[in-house]
Order: C-alpha cells, then sequence, then structure tokens
C-alpha cells in the first residue's frame, strides 16, 4: 500500500481509538464547562482527557489553584497577605523557589520551613503532606501530585502569578501553527487575564455558559481584607479584629458597599433597593461556604440598619452551617463561628 492510500485508513484507526474530530472537540467542551460549575474557579483539568483524547490507560489530571495564596515575579509594593516571591537562585531550568514577602497566616506557615533574611520558603513536600493528612480519600504523594489508591486521578495544588513570569518567556518564541503570534502578544499584554479560549468561544455561542460569567471568571478576583490592610470600612472592624482576615466575594461586597454608602447618605428608598438585590444574591449560590458568606454580610447589612431581630436569625444561621461543614471543622481559618456568636450575644444586648 502505497503513502497516499495509507492516510484514510489511518484517519478510520485514529476515529476508532481516539473518536473524531466532533467528538474530540464535545469531550473537551465538557471538561471546560465542569469548570464553570466548579464554584469559584476551583479546578483546571489538564492532561490528555482534558484534551479530548480519552485513552484507556489515561488518568485524570486536575488542578486545584489555592488562590488565597499570590505569587509575584517581583516584590508588590504594599504588604500583602499570604504572598510569595519567585527566586531562580540555585534552582535548575523550569524549577523556581517561593520566598515569602509580608505576614504568612498560620495555616500556610505549615508549607514553609526556614529562610535567611526573616523569609520562608515554601516547601513542595511540606504542602503534599499536609493536604495528604486531610484528603477525604486513602492516597499517596505522587511526584508533584497526590493520587487516589487506583492511580486514577492525581490531584496537583497550585498558585497562579498573573504576571508573564521570565521562566515562561522562551514559550513566546516557540515555534508553532497555532496560536497565531497575533494571539500570543494578546496573551502577553493582558497579563493572560481578558483572553477567552476558543473553547469557551464555542460554549457561548452554543448558549451553554453565558458570556459574562465568562468574564467575570477572568478578571473578577475575591476581596481580601486583614489586619493590615490600609482601607477597611468601619462597619467592618469588628469581623477583622475577630477573624484577622476574610474573603469577600466581589459582588457581594460590592452591592454590600454600595448599602454602606447609600446608608451613609441617608438614601432609605435607595438603601431598600440596595438590600433587595443583596437578597436576591441567595438565589445564585453554588456551594455551602458561599452561604456563609451571604448569611454573614445580611447579618451584617441588618445590624447596620437596626433590623436586630433578623440579624440574629443570619448570624444564627452561620453558626449552625459552620458545624455542619467539616471542611471547616479541619481547618477553620476564617473563624466565622466565632464572629457570628460574638454579633449574636452583641445583638442580644441590643435588643
Amino acid at each position: 500500500m502505497s503513502y497516499g492510500n495509507m492516510s484514510v485508513p489511518l484517519y478510520n484507526y485514529l476515529c476508532c481509538k481516539v473518536g473524531h474530530a466532533t467528538d474530540v472537540k464535545s469531550r473537551r467542551l465538557c471538561y471546560k464547562i465542569s469548570e464553570y460549575l466548579n464554584p469559584i474557579n476551583a479546578v483546571i483539568h489538564s492532561g490528555s482527557k482534558a484534551e479530548g483524547l480519552d485513552f484507556k490507560d489515561s488518568d485524570h489530571d486536575i488542578m486545584f489553584p489555592l488562590h488565597y495564596v499570590r505569587v509575584y515575579e517581583h516584590p508588590p509594593n504594599s504588604m500583602l497577605f499570604d504572598s510569595f516571591v519567585i527566586s531562580a537562585e540555585d534552582t535548575t531550568p523550569g524549577y523556581v523557589r517561593l520566598l515569602s514577602c509580608g505576614f504568612v497566616s498560620s495555616a500556610v506557615r505549615q508549607w514553609c520551613i526556614g529562610q535567611n533574611k526573616n523569609m520562608l520558603l515554601l516547601s513542595s513536600k511540606l504542602l503534599k503532606q499536609n493536604f495528604l493528612f486531610h484528603f477525604p480519600v486513602q492516597a499517596y504523594i505522587h511526584g508533584p501530585c497526590i493520587t487516589d489508591q487506583n492511580g486514577i486521578i492525581d490531584n496537583a495544588f497550585c498558585f497562579r502569578c498573573e504576571s508573564w513570569i521570565q521562566q515562561a518567556h522562551p514559550w513566546v518564541l516557540r515555534k508553532r501553527a497555532w496560536p497565531s503570534p497575533e494571539l500570543v502578544n494578546e496573551i502577553i499584554s493582558t497579563g493572560m487575564k481578558c483572553n477567552l479560549s476558543d473553547i469557551e468561544h464555542e460554549a457561548v455561542q452554543k448558549d451553554v455558559i453565558n458570556a459574562f460569567h465568562v468574564c467575570k471568571r477572568h478578571v473578577t478576583d475575591n476581596v481580601v481584607f486583614s489586619s493590615v490592610s490600609c482601607i477597611i470600612p468601619l462597619e467592618l472592624e469588628i469581623e477583622i479584629r475577630i477573624k484577622r482576615i476574610f474573603f469577600k466575594p466581589p459582588i457581594m461586597y460590592g452591592i454590600f458597599l454600595r448599602l454602606l454608602c447609600l446608608h451613609h447618605l441617608h438614601e432609605h428608598t435607595y438603601v431598600t433597593y440596595a438590600l433587595q438585590d443583596l437578597y436576591d444574591l441567595r438565589n445564585y449560590l453554588t456551594k455551602d461556604s458561599d452561604f456563609l458568606d451571604w448569611n454573614t454580610i445580611m447579618g451584617q447589612a441588618h445590624y447596620i440598619l437596626g433590623n436586630f431581630r433578623t440579624a440574629i436569625t443570619y448570624f444564627t444561621t452561620v453558626v449552625e452551617l459552620e458545624q455542619s461543614l467539616s471542611l471547616f471543622r479541619d481547618w477553620a481559618p476564617l473563624q466565622h463561628k466565632e464572629f457570628a456568636a460574638f454579633m449574636i450575644n452583641d445583638l442580644k444586648q441590643k435588643i
């Protein structure tokens, strides 16, 4: 058989093994959609299966970005919480060290070892051992991942750096058919924040996901407050004193901030509208921790407006929710229950 006549049998063979081109695209789309269904950008699927190639012995490669830890190529100007700077000194090609800059919480400090100049060095080994200890199923450490006992799923815990680091510069000059040089330049100029992949475009065009949700996923981060934050609304000072650090979902906090501004301006009618918008967010909550944040912020809103009995109802829900979540029983750095209990006692004294 000549080479020219082998193309069709080879194509048919590949279709039998990995599927038709439309099958591969459909698998890729399904994995991408599952990322959107998973709240707060919790997972990123990678590897051959995420690329749509469903081989018999392929495992599932899943990345878990730890969004509460920030990584920078250069030291930031402001003091940040749980932040690390990349260092390439005494490292092999393709590897970097992460050195702390600023305050490191006790939870993240468990992943670090001592370093000179009052900096901590983040240890990949300690991080994996810590997550392995709290892993919900029997598993073992497999290279950079934590793998389940059957070797089917590789879980990699990772951090995101929003700038295009120097170690990735050779990727720009690599010879390729896709992505185009124009798209590569756009990716670099926007810091990997505002580019929608072809899969995301396809999902939007087919009305599988909403374009607004795609954009929000790429450009919106949680609002973080800590005891060293420079700008904290007076109404949140009690919470920061008890928790030391807390995160507010951006849309939820934006509406709450609007309510605060209108309240101080004595715009009572518009305050009611803002409170209703805050209440309507309950229809878009996707997981238990979202309900914790929502009940907390609803309790704070009613506390500010003088609706003390209603505020007690929301803070009581926070206490009950946190008690029922094993996630917060194992590791509770945000102390929702402690803050809610304090507010309940304070409110009962005011009634």
